[in-house]
């Protein structure tokens, strides 16, 4: 019998891009994630329009079980030779058994085939089990700055001056380390 100890079938887990009718499951995702935070942090959503122009080059990435039920996603893109990896998100019933893992491990072959120097990413020291996990997989923190909310695709995408506009508004959430693994 396929399974743990306790004759559970184990899923099958299978990476796909993300579907352009796919928006509200990948915000219930992230908004199921974040009820792991603590002290009120959230992460700022993505908006349906940036998702949508973002979706037909694979920048999102879906883990979904044999079930049909998305598991995690992450949403990376190219940014300075490097791939800048925005979100890695896995739904709090499903943590621990290598979702984050696969998806990260995809992020970097995608990386590698691309021809990136590095995978690139920034995280919260507040979020304590972040930095190990990166470690953990050949990460080093490159500096600590100060920054707005991972809303910077939406600089990226849509030009500084989305940032100019929209500074005042954007509300800081502190230090974030941005976080590197350089590829050979």
């Amino acid at each position: 019998m396929d399974g743990d100890s306790e004759g559970k079938k184990q899923s099958r887990l299978i990476l796909r891009k993300a579907r352009s009718d796919e928006f509200r499951a990948l915000c219930e995702v992230q908004r199921d994630a974040n009820m792991r935070y603590a002290e009120g942090y959230v992460q700022y959503p993505f908006s349906e329009d940036s998702f949508n122009k973002c979706c037909p080059y694979g920048c999102f990435e879906v883990a979904q079980t044999d079930a049909g039920t998305i598991a995690g996603y992450s949403f990376s893109f190219p940014c300075e030779g490097d791939l800048y990896l925005c979100h890695l998100f896995t739904r709090s019933n499903m943590r621990g058994h290598g979702i984050g893992a696969e998806l990260l491990d995809s992020v970097i072959a995608k990386a590698r085939y691309g021809k990136k120097r590095a995978v690139t990413l920034s995280t919260k020291p507040k979020v304590h089990w972040n930095l190990p996990y990166y470690e953990k997989r050949e990460f080093s923190v490159i500096r600590k700055k100060r920054d707005m909310p991972d809303y910077l695709f939406g600089c990226f995408l849509e030009g500084l001056s989305f940032y100019r506009k929209n500074r005042e508004s954007l509300k800081p959430y502190g230090v974030n380390v941005v976080m590197q693994k350089v590829l050979g």
